[in-house]
């Protein structure tokens, strides 16, 4: 019957033990793999930042390249403000572009009189073209250099280009350069960042056009909702030919359009709103420089959240293992403290047969040395009863 109660009791604090340490273990896993992807979280918008930030800079580097350029041809080439000025007859812009042309940025340069029209052009199609009503010429005659871009709705792509008044030498404007810059190349940083292969980069302007995306279908979209004048405003300035209704595709980031907004530096979000897998995402802005064009980096935690479990399952693997360890030590803890229980049982069963004379030989001081005494007691007084 003892061995009956020394076996039960054996394994009714085992299971006891094994549902706590389950429970414990899963409660510890559950603690690791939230704090684990939270971290990550954390360090991969500290990342995403440095290299959106990173990709700002080489973006704005190029943009200021082709700025740079345009106010050379506008200012400092006296080549062609010769031929607007009627004192020459020929321009070899095929030359003047080789010259400066070093980086591969420059696909087209194209000159224009003080009436609009173009007199001069690496692209011989477009001679004699009326660019008056364009905006960017509205801005190069009224003395501003900038870089730029136009909105092909119809082939929904956008073309970059940086433009300068041309001057005579007393500083009068007497036409207007435009340089066309290749936008794989300005752009070309995006496909090298560290993170390409988990990040998505796209650029865009101060309200949230698309101008440029790693896919041809995400470009002239908007990250947040624009309101109907915004969106003639964005056309006014920035669409070629005809001007329609044009579908504009809001992404709904609006938790960066603050940022873009009020731009104050570099940022990083988490969007509130979860994807269909279940994965948040991350957007980090920063700013090209002084030019109103911002680096939007997309990145996909769905991969942070692969990698805490695959940390859960390694986890899970070493718990069982401990568990395994700690279950075989409270089986040998537990036979060495109930391994009494079977001398009790053998004196038991030695007296039931009429050896009262035995001494129950149990170690210690515990609970089961006290029965082994309280026994021998017994055996003790049942001998003197029956001497008598």
């Amino acid at each position: 019957m003892l061995d009956k109660i020394r076996r039960s009791l054996k394994l009714k604090i085992i299971v006891s033990c094994t549902i706590i340490l389950v429970i414990a273990g899963l409660s510890l896993l559950t603690l690791i793999y939230f704090v684990n992807f939270e971290v990550f979280v954390n360090d991969e918008m500290d990342n995403l930042k440095s290299a959106t930030m990173s990709e700002a800079s080489a973006v704005t580097s190029r943009m200021d390249f082709g700025v740079k350029t345009a106010d050379i041809y506008g200012q400092e080439d006296p080549y062609i403000r010769a031929f607007l000025k009627g004192e020459s007859n020929s321009l070899n812009l095929e030359k003047e572009q080789e010259e400066q042309n070093e980086l591969g940025l420059i696909t087209n340069v194209t000159i224009y009189n003080i009436d609009g029209k173009v007199v001069a052009s690496t692209d011989t199609s477009s001679i004699g073209k009326d660019v008056t009503a364009s905006p960017f010429f509205k801005r190069a005659i009224s003395n501003e250099q900038a870089f730029s871009y136009e909105l092909d709705f119809n082939s929904m792509l956008a073309k970059y280009f940086s433009f300068s008044p041309v001057k005579d030498t007393e500083g009068k404007i007497i036409g207007a350069v435009r340089v066309d810059l290749d936008h794989e190349y300005l752009f070309s940083s995006l496909a090298a960042t560290t993170l390409h292969d988990t990040a998505h980069a796209m650029i865009i302007d101060s309200q949230g056009m698309i101008i440029h995306a790693e896919t041809d279908e995400d470009e002239l979209q908007t990250l947040w909702s624009l309101t109907q004048p915004e969106k003639e405003d964005i056309l006014a300035k920035y669409s070629t030919g005809a001007k329609g209704n044009y579908f504009f595709i809001s992404q709904l980031y609006e938790q960066i359009k603050n940022s873009v907004v009020n731009y104050v530096g570099p940022t990083s979000v988490k969007l509130n709103c979860k994807k269909d897998d279940g994965a948040l995402e991350i957007l980090s802005t920063a700013k090209a420089g002084a030019y109103p064009i911002f680096v939007v980096t997309e990145y996909d935690t769905i991969l942070l959240r692969d990698y805490s479990l695959t940390i859960i399952g390694y986890s899970l693997l070493l718990s069982i293992a401990l568990m395994s360890i700690a279950l075989i030590i409270i089986s040998i803890v537990l036979n060495s403290y109930l391994g009494p229980l079977k001398t009790i049982e053998k004196s038991v069963e030695s007296i039931v047969h009429g050896n009262l004379d035995q001494k129950i030989a149990v170690k210690g001081k515990d609970e089961f040395k006290e029965i082994a005494a309280d026994l021998e007691t017994i055996s003790e007084n049942l001998r003197n009863k029956l001497n008598k």
